[in-house]
C-alpha cells in the first residue's frame, strides 16, 4: 500500500494499526532506529533538468564571448588584436583603394590587405585574408590556408592584347600540374566583373578551393582570386564573404552615369584618351554580355542590357548594346579595319546561321559631329556602329542587340547621335 509521510496535520500512529491487518515495515530489529525517507522519483528528474540547464547556460555564455583567432597582417603573420564581432558584418568594413592600377574594394574589418608590388615584380599582387580558429599558422601560399578564406588581386601591367581565353587555360595547365589528383576544375565560362567581359572558372580539392577571374582592363590583365577552406558549414560562410568582396571590387577610372530624366540617362567617359558621353535609355542596365567584334581584340568599356528579359531567355532574346575599343597598335587605317570586320562578321554570320546574308550594308552614320561607319546586317546578332578616336588613332564599337526585329533600333539610332565629344581634334 501507499507510504504514509508524516506531517504537522497528519502525524504516524505511534502504534502500528493492525486492525485492518496493514502494517508500516521498519528497516532494522531495533524500535528507535528512524526510517530512512527516499527522494520521489519526480523530484530527481526536475533536479536533473534543473542542473543541465545551469551547466548549459555556463558553457553558451564562455563560448560567446570567446574571439576568433585574429588575421594576418602585412608581414604574414597572425594578428594577435581582438576581433570586434557584430551582427552585421558590413558595418565594420574597410574600404581598400589602389590609386597605382584604379581599383577598389570592400573587406571585412579584421582582415588587413598585404602588398606584393615591388618595381622588380612582373606581377603586382594584393590580398586579404580572414582566417578562422583552426589556422594556427602564417598564410604564406595560398596552400597554407586551413581554415579561412582569401580575396586577392594580381595585376600584369603592359599587356598588349591579352587573349584571356588563352591565359586561363594556361593558369588551368598550371593548376593541373601542382594540384593533387583528385582536384577538379570546371569549364571556362564568360563572366562581368564590374560590368567588363571577363572569363572564369572553379577548381576544387587543390589543397584549397579557388573561384578565378580574368579581367583585360586599362591596359593591365587582373587576375582575382576568391580562395578558401573550411568545414562544412564554416565554408559556406567563407565562400559567401570573398563572393561579397567581389561584388564590392570597382575600377578607379570607370565612367560616371549620370541620369537625365526618367527615358535617357547620360554615360561620362574621361581618361583624357576617351574623353565623350552618350546618352542610352534608363531602362536598361549597366549589366550583361553583349557579343561584340569578332576580328582582333576589343576592350569592353561598358554593356547596357534589358537585365530582366537578359535573366528571363538566359541571354538569348535582349535589347542591348556594347561599347569597344580597339587599341590601334599597328596604326590599320579605319577602312583596312572596317573591311576586316566585315569580313570575319560575315563568316561568322555563315557558321552560326548556316547561310550568308545578301541584304547586308555599310553606310555612313553620325557619332553626334563624327562621321562613323554602320555595318547592317553583317552581324548574324544586330547592327555594328565604329568611329575613329582622332588623337591616337584607337577605334570604338558600338555592338546592338535586339529582343525583336526593330525592337531596339529607334533607341539605338538616338545613342548614335547623342555622342559629344570634348578632345583636340573634334
Amino acid at each position: 500500500m501507499d507510504e504514509q509521510i508524516p506531517s504537522e496535520n497528519n502525524p504516524l500512529p505511534t502504534q502500528p494499526d493492525t486492525s485492518a491487518g496493514n502494517t508500516i515495515p521498519i528497516p532494522g530489529d531495533s524500535p528507535s532506529v528512524n526510517k530512512t525517507r527516499s527522494i520521489p522519483l519526480p523530484i530527481k528528474i526536475l533536479l536533473f533538468l534543473l542542473i543541465g540547464l545551469i551547466a548549459f547556460a555556463i558553457f553558451a555564455y564562455f563560448t560567446r564571448n570567446t574571439t576568433p583567432e585574429g588575421t594576418l597582417d602585412t608581414e604574414f603573420k597572425t594578428s594577435t588584436e581582438p576581433v570586434k564581432v557584430t551582427e552585421n558584418l558590413r558595418e565594420d568594413w574597410i574600404n581598400y583603394k589602389n590609386t597605382k592600377y584604379k581599383f577598389t574594394f570592400d573587406y571585412p574589418g579584421e582582415g588587413k590587405v598585404d602588398v606584393q608590388d615591388e618595381e622588380s615584380d612582373d606581377v603586382k599582387v594584393y590580398r586579404t585574408v580572414i582566417t578562422g580558429e583552426r589556422q594556427t599558422e602564417p598564410v604564406t601560399e595560398d596552400t597554407t590556408l586551413v581554415d579561412g578564406y582569401m580575396f586577392k588581386v594580381s595585376v600584369t601591367p603592359g599587356v598588349i592584347k591579352p587573349n584571356l581565353a588563352e591565359l586561363t587555360n594556361r593558369k588551368i595547365l598550371n593548376l593541373k600540374q601542382t594540384c593533387p589528383a583528385i582536384h577538379s576544375t570546371s569549364a571556362v565560362t564568360n563572366t562581368v566583373i564590374d560590368t567588363i567581359a571577363a572569363k572564369t572558372f572553379t577548381v576544387t580539392n587543390c589543397e584549397v578551393d579557388y573561384l578565378i577571374n580574368f579581367v583585360d582592363y586599362s591596359g593591365s590583365v587582373y587576375e582575382i582570386a576568391l580562395i578558401y577552406k573550411g568545414d562544412f558549414g564554416y565554408k559556406q560562410s567563407y565562400i559567401q564573404n570573398a563572393r561579397d568582396i567581389l561584388d564590392s571590387f570597382h575600377f578607379l577610372d570607370k565612367p560616371i552615369v549620370v541620369d537625365e530624366g526618367s527615358e535617357y540617362k547620360v554615360y561620362q567617359l574621361d581618361d583624357r584618351i576617351l574623353d565623350f558621353e552618350f546618352e542610352y535609355p534608363s531602362r536598361l542596365s549597366e549589366c550583361c554580355i553583349v557579343p561584340g567584334p569578332v576580328y582582333e581584340i576589343h576592350e569592353t568599356l561598358v554593356t547596357f542590357a534589358d537585365e530582366a528579359a537578359y535573366k528571363d531567355t538566359d541571354g538569348k532574346r535582349f535589347d542591348g548594346v556594347g561599347v569597344f575599343q580597339f587599341r590601334n597598335q599597328g596604326q590599320q587605317t579605319f577602312t583596312d579595319y572596317i573591311n576586316m570586320q566585315k569580313k570575319t562578321l560575315q563568316d561568322d554570320y555563315r557558321i552560326i546561321k548556316g547561310y550568308g546574308n545578301p541584304n547586308a550594308k555599310e553606310e555612313k552614320v553620325m557619332f553626334g559631329k563624327v562621321q562613323g561607319v554602320l555595318l547592317s546586317g553583317y552581324a548574324w546578332w544586330g547592327d555594328m556602329a565604329y568611329f575613329q578616336i582622332s588623337g591616337n588613332n584607337d577605334i570604338i564599337a558600338l555592338s546592338m542587340v535586339e529582343a525583336s526585329t526593330g525592337s531596339f533600333k529607334e533607341e539605338f539610332d538616338r545613342m548614335l547621335g547623342s555622342f559629344r565629344f570634348d578632345i583636340s581634334g573634334y
